[in-house]
């Protein structure tokens, strides 16, 4: 399976005027260096905007490896709707923390991930995102780290701590870029890879796009020979002949980051997000589905009225048979219908966003 189309979206509230909204968190004291050390992380994605009353709100996705023992504390272990804790905290920069419940979105058991949504954990609720009051108008890196990353990465990404990092713009009204990707992207052996790591920006700044350095993601380099345009393509020359020497299966990491800039794709960064995920290496012999949705979005539905698209996944391959097509990391309430036919395969989205969903910034990511 491959990670094959991403549709943006951002759900506005009945009202004709739009107000600022973001997600909600607290502050707590800094943290010891309180660590999971079995490897069992795949991938992170985190983002920020700020909140009418001036707070900053943070969405965290990460995905897992599913058959890692991780605390349940809700439901059956890493099913839809679970609920798990892996120890980890969001750091936000200021000397404060908070810990981190994980909802279960989706689930691979082909690929063995999770991917999951962060978010608060009390009293038998799960509230999804973080709220955090900032002290002063000025930047702050919010974070989060632990161990580890998976014992089979190349490249020295193995057992290495992650770490995903953000620049809040605390006191500006800045939001973050958005972005969303699959955990695992296939790559063919013998081929020069290229695919767009998607993302937009809330409020229309210019996105550029950067490798993450060794600091910013925990691990000493990155794949070699790969590269990430300015605007957000990611080539890889895997050809037998000049190209990285790789093997089919190989594992390796990768850390992108979208920056946000005043005045143009050459103006000055306001913050960053990171997209952390994991390369795998498969045969050439075999091209990935292809996703798309009609109508083709972004989308900008309205709180309380209902939208509807179709998803199809087309293989050029004539004989092959597409058995699965699923959003990794839906809203929720976001509904799916049947699959339909074998190749193509489609099936219909419907989404009614509430007035607590109004002016929340999605990146859906469809895999086939």
């Amino acid at each position: 399976m491959n990670p094959l189309r991403s549709f943006l979206g951002k759900a506005q509230p009945r009202k004709t005027k739009l107000a600022r909204k973001g997600i909600r968190f607290t502050p707590n004291l800094e943290p010891l260096d309180d660590r999971i050390v079995p490897t069992h992380f795949r991938y992170g994605n985190l983002n920020w905007e700020p909140t009418d009353s001036g707070a900053i709100q943070f969405e965290m996705t990460t995905a897992w490896r599913t058959d890692y023992g991780f605390n349940t504390l809700s439901g059956p272990s890493n099913t839809v709707g679970s609920i798990i804790s892996t120890g980890d905290r969001l750091n936000f920069g200021d000397s404060t923390f908070a810990s981190v419940a994980w909802k279960v979105l989706s689930v691979n058991p082909t690929e063995n991930w999770i991917v999951t949504q962060g978010g608060t954990y009390a009293s038998g609720v799960f509230t999804p995102g973080f709220t955090k009051i900032y002290a002063a108008t000025q930047s702050y890196t919010a974070f989060m780290t632990n161990c580890c990353r998976i014992s089979s990465l190349k490249g020295g990404a193995n057992d290495q701590d992650y770490r995903i990092e953000t620049i809040v713009n605390a006191g500006t009204g800045n939001s973050s870029p958005v972005s969303s990707l699959a955990p695992i992207v296939q790559v063919q052996d013998n081929t020069q890879v290229s695919f767009q790591i998607p993302g937009f920006d809330p409020d229309n700044d210019a996105v550029t796009y950067r490798l993450a350095t060794a600091a910013e993601w925990g691990v000493p380099s990155t794949p070699t020979g790969l590269t990430v345009g300015s605007t957000g393509l990611v080539s890889w020359n895997l050809l037998n002949s000049g190209g990285t020497a790789t093997n089919v299966g190989d594992l390796w990491a990768v850390q992108v980051m979208l920056e946000d800039r005043s005045g143009g794709p050459t103006g000055t960064v306001k913050s960053k997000v990171p997209v952390d995920f994991i390369l795998q290496v498969v045969t050439n012999t075999n091209a990935a589905p292809v996703v798309t949705a009609n109508p083709t979005g972004p989308f900008q539905p309205v709180a309380g009225q209902t939208i509807n698209f179709t998803v199809t996944a087309t293989d050029a391959n004539a004989l092959d048979t597409i058995t699965a097509l699923q959003a990794l990391n839906a809203p929720s309430g976001m509904t799916f219908g049947a699959i339909t036919g074998t190749n193509p395969a489609s099936r219909t989205v419907s989404w009614t966003p509430t007035q607590a969903q109004a002016n929340q910034n999605y990146v859906i990511t469809f895999q086939a």
